[in-house]
């Protein structure tokens, strides 16, 4: 059964992985948008973090996060100049 419905700020959602209750969505031009779950039936955004160029990937394991971004992209040609943004989870 469905629980809620969320909306990223930028509503560019391409990405999201899930580390206990936190969310983390690659949010294209908004970059990385992390969702706080603790209560899944009102989802907020604990913190976004702004990348140089659209996320378009995240993955979160031992303490840390990447954000892989890249410029461009369409159905026919893949993204390019792309790169892996790390963090360190707080």
């Amino acid at each position: 059964r469905k629980v809620s419905t969320f909306r990223t700020p930028a509503g560019r959602a391409a990405r999201v992985t899930l580390r206990h209750s936190l969310a983390y969505v690659a949010d294209l031009v908004d970059g990385l948008v992390i969702v706080d779950l603790a209560e899944p039936a009102s989802p907020r955004v604990a913190s976004i973090f702004k990348t140089p160029m659209p996320a378009r990937d995240v993955a979160v394991g031992d303490g840390l996060i990447l954000v892989a971004v890249a410029r461009g992209g369409s159905s026919e040609a893949p993204p390019s100049e792309g790169h892996i943004i790390v963090l360190r989870e707080k």
